[in-house]
């Protein structure tokens, strides 16, 4: 079984990010985005890399509670990302 956790921006609520956690307590996927924009998913190892690996995924809450302060994630900002979901302007 799988969980997920999200925690919602303190300045913005539109802003998302959180992990996906296995039965184990394992975390799995980062998912990221603006939900009124954008939702985005990753690998861990991508997230790592993204913080050039100063962060401990072991000390980080699934809620992703704990990660270095930063600008919200812009769309395809963690590495391998896939796009779960975008909003097209219409033309």
């Amino acid at each position: 079984m799988l969980k997920l956790f999200l925690i919602l921006g303190k300045d913005d609520l539109h802003v998302v990010e959180g992990f996906i956690v296995d039965g184990d307590g394992e975390k799995v996927s980062f998912l990221y985005g603006r939900w009124t924009e954008f939702l985005c998913a990753a690998r861990v190892d991508g997230l790592e890399a993204l913080f050039d690996h100063a962060i401990r995924l072991d000390k980080l809450e699934p809620s992703g509670a704990g990660l270095p302060k930063h600008e919200p994630f812009i769309l395809g900002a963690v590495p391998n990302s896939k796009i779960l979901w975008q909003v097209i302007a219409a033309s």
